[in-house]
């Protein structure tokens, strides 16, 4: 795709970026056969190849209007199409420059404004998101319809937490941070104490990861740049000081919605004069691993407890950020068979189930479709429980289906000893 990118409008590195990344799209709708949002609604500015043209016309000097961010404020980042492209367009850097750029230019309605800015400032910070669930549940019939029936559910802590490794774990002489997230606490806490049960019973000596916010990732899917920095900024600074003073080395987190986009922090953080990344931003973003990419499956099958088989059937459910974020779906199998567990695959992993953060409040209509539709698939066998990998999608999941939804590690916790 031919394009002359207004030099005005963005800083040399970021405009290469996105010459780039314009020119890589050879206009063929690959993309368009797996967007979630153009499947729904046909309309060619609801899929990626309709997207790139709008923000190609903002960056070449065309003013944005309502509509232009109104498309883009629909894209759910699931990514899906930069997995079927083949031109290998980095869709995801171009569409954070788009939005950042419409919403330089165009005021949303008050209403629609300050709903965004209201959930990125209570989902990012644990204690507000907590007290705001706590409010809204007790006012929960002079809600609004639509965000009556995206109220998510509390969920429930397990016992106490061992604090060292048993005597008979063997020593891998790795000291870890295990991320706890902003909504993880309130609304999955068993996720976090189980991966922490796993880890110690491997003999990873695990330091507390409290003190570091919000990856970020809500912010910057909302258009915030800026705020999504000082995030990131901020966590990076708190992950440094945990490496150098208490010798972590590796940063473990058990959302693959915030392991993907941590990922990215490099690239967040590189001067969009230059291009130059910190170096504080590659040493943290090298230490990342999803809690899948740390557990060895030898070490769990001799951990598996006799008779930890029960005959249940688990269904697992793949992200689009465990798919294509992080490409981890056939590893989180694999840990699953370790403990004796032959969860059915996927049948559409990567597939969006409408969740991607706040989206589903913000959109839905389109997120109802998407998550009865996702749910369907994975209950079509009729299993005991779906296995997810990311919080969001298991509290929007649980809203779409009877069958009840966990995070994988903790049935591998509860299989091993």
């Amino acid at each position: 795709m031919q394009t002359g990118i207004d030099e005005h409008l963005l800083p040399p590195h970021t405009r290469g970026e996105a010459e780039t990344a314009l020119r890589k799209c050879v206009h063929c709708g690959f993309c368009n056969a797996t967007c979630p949002t153009y499947q729904l609604t046909g309309n060619e500015l609801d899929g990626p190849r309709g997207r790139i043209y709008l923000i190609k016309e903002v960056l070449e000097g065309t003013t944005p209007t309502e509509l232009t961010q109104r498309h883009l404020d629909r894209c759910l980042t699931c990514t899906a199409c930069e997995s079927t492209c083949p031109s290998g367009v980095p869709y995801h850097t171009l569409l954070g420059i788009g939005r950042e750029q419409v919403d330089a230019q165009v005021s949303r309605p008050m209403r629609r404004g300050m709903s965004r800015k209201l959930i990125r400032g209570i989902a990012s910070r644990t204690w507000l998101f907590r007290t705001a669930l706590w409010l809204g549940r007790r006012l929960r019939t002079a809600l609004p319809a639509a965000l009556r029936t995206t109220l998510p559910t509390p969920g429930k802590r397990l016992a106490p937490l061992p604090q060292a490794p048993t005597s008979s774990a063997p020593t891998d002489s790795t000291t870890s941070v295990l991320l706890p997230g902003c909504v993880h606490p309130v609304l999955a806490p068993a996720t976090h104490e189980a991966a922490a049960r796993v880890l110690v019973r491997l003999g990873t000596k695990v330091v507390s990861g409290d003190r570091v916010g919000c990856c970020g990732a809500l912010h910057h899917h909302f258009g915030d740049t800026r705020g999504a920095r000082r995030r990131v900024e901020r966590n990076v600074d708190q992950l440094i000081r945990l490496m150098d003073e208490k010798g972590v080395t590796r940063i473990i987190t058990t959302a693959s919605g915030c392991g993907a986009f941590m990922r990215d922090y490099p690239a967040l953080l590189a001067d969009p004069h230059t291009g130059e990344v910190p170096v504080d931003a590659q040493r943290v973003a090298g230490a990342l691993r999803d809690i899948a990419e740390v557990l060895d499956p030898q070490e769990l099958a001799r951990r598996t407890s006799p008779g930890a088989t029960d005959g249940t059937s688990q269904q697992l459910h793949c992200p689009c950020t465990l798919e294509h974020g992080l490409h981890l779906s056939g590893t989180v199998r694999e840990l699953l068979q370790a403990v004796g567990l032959e969860a059915r695959a996927d049948p559409h992993p990567g597939a969006c189930c409408g969740s991607a953060g706040a989206w589903s409040v913000l959109e839905p209509q389109m997120a109802h479709s998407l998550g009865e539709r996702r749910a369907q698939q994975l209950d079509a066998d009729d299993p005991d429980v779906i296995l997810t990998a990311n919080v969001g999608c298991q509290q929007h999941l649980s809203r779409h289906t009877g069958t009840p939804v966990r995070h994988w590690i903790e049935e591998v916790e509860a299989r091993t000893r």
